[in-house]
């Protein structure tokens, strides 16, 4: 919610008091099997697609986009929903 909110410090400390988590695995795994639209993209690359900067370039990628670069905005989405569903399915199967 902090990064949807536009409280991008917020979300990283959350995501850092984190730690390593099975769904950051899963997601990085899946933006690399995109990589190519990525690629076409603003977005970092190698920070989103290992397992240990997931999140924070999320982060970083959607508060660069709300500050100005929009174009950004519906491959991010996509991840974002990524995300969302992998979180929910790793708290509905623990």
């Amino acid at each position: 919610m902090h990064r949807r909110e536009g409280d991008f410090w917020n979300a990283n400390y959350w995501f850092r008091h984190v730690g390593p988590h099975p769904v950051f695995q899963q997601l990085a795994e899946q933006l690399e099997s995109k990589r190519g639209a990525i690629a076409l993209s603003d977005l970092p690359v190698n920070k989103l697609t290992q397992a240990n900067t997931v999140a924070a370039a999320l982060v970083d990628s959607c508060e660069r986009a709300r500050a100005g670069n929009p174009t950004m905005v519906p491959i991010l989405r996509q991840f974002c929903w990524l995300e969302w569903q992998f979180l929910f399915l790793h708290g509905w199967d623990n």
